[in-house]
């Protein structure tokens, strides 16, 4: 399966064969990292704190389906509240700031968060299939 004069390090980008470092990102990079993950932030907590507020304020949606999207939707805050905005600083600045508890709380999020979303799907999955 594996050569074994390949080396890791000589991996990188294929098309100029450098190798690629975090501290050599260019501001034009930077900024619109910061953009992008911005704009990521706002639509998400936007619309799953609006998926959230009509399902709780409508009665006629208080069903189990609604109730596993609105599952989803929370789980999906968590990632943006607690996880993305992280994920920005320490692809800006190379290097993780913010400590080792922050660290651990940051990536116990993100693992859970993707758990939650993956069962609550099998849950709706299985929902739809007995109905």
């Amino acid at each position: 399966f594996f050569h074994s004069d390949l080396d890791l390090e000589d991996l990188g980008d294929f098309h100029s064969r450098t190798k690629y470092e975090g501290e050599s990102q260019s501001r034009t990079v930077k900024a619109l990292l910061i953009v992008a993950y911005s704009v990521i932030i706002c639509i998400s907590l936007f619309g799953n704190i609006l998926v959230c507020h009509v399902v709780i304020k409508n009665k006629r949606m208080h069903s189990a389906t609604s109730l596993f999207i609105v599952n989803l939707a929370v789980a999906d805050v968590m990632i943006t509240i607690l996880n993305t905005p992280f994920t920005l600083v320490r692809f800006v600045s190379s290097t993780w700031v913010f400590g080792k508890l922050m660290c651990h709380i940051s990536r116990f999020v993100q693992y859970c968060s993707v758990h939650v979303s993956v069962l609550t799907l099998a849950a709706i999955a299985l929902d739809r299939h007995q109905v």
